[in-house]
Order: C-alpha cells, then sequence, then structure tokens
C-alpha cells in the first residue's frame, strides 16, 4: 500500500495529513456507502508527492469522497510531472477506479482539486492506493 511510503511532501486543504483513517476520530474510512482499509486524507486542495526512484511501474486503487461529505473534486496522478491519470468531478455518490502503469517514474504526485463550488466539504480520499513492480526493478 502507498500509505506505507513516507512522501516527501504533502498538503491538504483543512486539517493536517492522515493516513489509513480520516482526521475525525468517529469517522470510518468510508466513501459510497464502501469501507476502506487503507487511504489517504486528501482534502482539496490536496497535493501529496512520493520519490519512486524509477523503482515502481504500476499503480493502482479508488477515489472518492469521506462519507458525510458532499463536495465535489478532480484527482489526478502525474509522474514526473506528466499527466498519467485524471478523474471526472468525483461528488459523494461514487468511487472511481484507477489502474495506470509507467515506467522509469522518479516522482509520483496525487492532486485533489476543488471545482467552482468551492472546496466546503471536500474531503477527498485516494482509498487502497497500491504501489506495484513487475521484472527486476
Amino acid at each position: 500500500p502507498l500509505t506505507r511510503f513516507k512522501p516527501s511532501s504533502t498538503k491538504v486543504g483543512w486539517g493536517q495529513p492522515v493516513y489509513d483513517r480520516v482526521p475525525d476520530e468517529g469517522m470510518l474510512l468510508e466513501s459510497a456507502g464502501q469501507f476502506f482499509e487503507t487511504g489517504i486524507y486528501a482534502h482539496a486542495p490536496a497535493r501529496h508527492v512520493y520519490q519512486l526512484d524509477g523503482k515502481w511501474n504500476s499503480l493502482s486503487g479508488h477515489v472518492g469522497l469521506a462519507a458525510g461529505h458532499d463536495g465535489s473534486v478532480e484527482f489526478e496522478i502525474k509522474g514526473d510531472g506528466r499527466t498519467l491519470w485524471k478523474s471526472d468531478v468525483i461528488k459523494s455518490s461514487a468511487t472511481v477506479a484507477f489502474d495506470i502503469n509507467f515506467d522509469e517514474v522518479q516522482q509520483l504526485e496525487l492532486t485533489t482539486a476543488p471545482n467552482p463550488d468551492g472546496a466546503s466539504a471536500d474531503w477527498g480520499f485516494w482509498l487502497e492506493p497500491t504501489l506495484k513492480r513487475t521484472g527486476g526493478k
């Protein structure tokens, strides 16, 4: 799980960065009626950067909003500054899966952006983000 790695930099729009839980101790890691074991809290605007040093070549998981928060956000994954994946606008009623492959990426960046309706209730999550590698990397 990506949550087992320490990011080289991180910023969230409200509160402090937390992993595998939500900032409110009374809440579970839940989005669109599903519960998740691992995740990255990413209240928009948020940015999480990881140094991969070319050792990994895929990332999969889901994105969504925390249960009880009716914001709307867009998620984006960049590798060395280049967009690898970008979601449509995500609202509280859905999670969206992603599964991307890449080669020789040194720096991975996960961003969560608010929409014109503002950042209120934009409790975004990167859910079960999992890095994988194949071959002799």
